[in-house]
């Protein structure tokens, strides 16, 4: 389940974790799905389908609709930066959020394992990982072999630029495999230098500055969307830790119990 993938750290209007949706008094709500913004109001068209209201979705800008102002940029981990308001001065109500990639980048451990330098790998323009497979004693065709590494660069010769790749194999490891980490305590930091600036930048400082110090302040959780759904299905709680401490997602527990044929 590619939800499971993605993680979330959102602050509501009170400054304490939510569950990275956002209503402003006219219905229009904003909600961070996977790396993605999604924003909908009660007189767009219906998806009866999918039980809600189609809106659109933001990946990077700021645009003021409905009741609320939103703006929206990329940061680290493949992520979205959020940043919502409604009102203004003593009367606004806010909203931030993270939306990110919960894998580390396994890319540079690769590497290594395939025999590369790091200087070396500086030295690429861009890297690209992908599985070999193949089938294993049991049959399963899809047994993941080893890991390719494609490797570009540009050479400038005579004016002009030519490209060129590279590419290295190396045999599976487990330990090569990259590791799901959630928003990390960086991207958190990285989310809410860019909160403040935005805060600053639309004039609204004094009031605004306070509800994110209360954000700051406050226990930061993220939880796992994948996690979200699954529970949010039987009605209970969704498992939240600091940003650093994320454990392995529901989806994997169960992908790791299947393997071991339990």
């Amino acid at each position: 389940m590619a939800l499971s993938n993605w993680d979330t750290l959102a602050f509501d209007n009170d400054g304490k974790a939510c569950n990275g949706v956002f209503t402003g008094s006219d219905g229009t709500t904003v909600e961070i799905y996977k790396n993605w913004l999604y924003v909908r109001h009660p007189l767009l068209i219906t998806d009866e389908e999918k039980g809600h209201r189609i809106g659109f979705t933001i990946n990077h800008g700021d645009v003021n609709f409905g009741s609320l102002t939103i703006v929206v940029i990329r940061g680290s981990q493949q992520s979205v930066f959020v940043y919502a308001r409604e009102g203004w001065g003593e009367d606004a109500k806010c909203f931030a959020g993270i939306g990110a990639y919960g894998y580390e980048d396994n890319t540079e451990r690769v590497c290594l394992a395939a025999g590369l330098t790091k200087e070396q790998i500086g030295q690429y323009k861009d890297i690209e990982i992908s599985s070999s497979h193949g089938e294993d004693k049991e049959g399963d065709k899809w047994h993941i072999q080893g890991y390719k590494v494609k490797m570009e660069d540009l050479d400038f010769h005579d004016g002009s630029y030519t490209q060129h790749m590279d590419e290295f194999e190396t045999e599976y490891d487990e330990t090569l495999e990259p590791q799901f980490v959630g928003v990390l305590p960086e991207t958190a930091k990285e989310f809410f230098a860019w909160v403040e600036e935005c805060i600053k930048e639309e004039g609204n400082e004094k009031d605004a500055l306070d509800w994110l110090e209360k954000c700051k302040s406050a226990e930061a959780l993220r939880f796992n969307q994948g996690d979200q759904f699954f529970v949010s299905q039987l009605g209970d709680q969704t498992p939240a830790t600091k940003p650093g401490e994320a454990e392995p997602t529901i989806m994997s527990a169960i992908i790791d119990t299947w393997k071991k044929g339990e």
